[in-house]
């Protein structure tokens, strides 16, 4: 057993620190990091899917006014 001190210690490795931090640059903890991520991908495809729909309504609306007439002709 040696418990004589020395000058020349080997130096313990140094830990290497991750720092988290979320979009605005502030300091996070991992949950607080991917919350943020996860509200914005949402923010996203709800903005995505609000296009699409909007792109998409005068299709849909000449989609129905088809069908009813093909109903209406079947029905004479």
């Amino acid at each position: 057993m040696d418990v004589q001190l020395s000058l020349f210690d080997v130096p313990r490795e140094r830990i290497k620190r991750i720092y988290i931090r979320d979009r605005n640059g502030r300091f996070a903890t991992k949950e607080q990091a991917e919350k943020e991520r996860l509200k914005r991908d949402a923010e996203y495809y709800k903005y995505m899917f609000e296009a699409e729909q909007r792109k998409n309504k005068p299709l849909i609306k000449a989609l129905i006014e088809a069908q009813r007439e093909i109903h209406l002709l079947k029905n004479r």
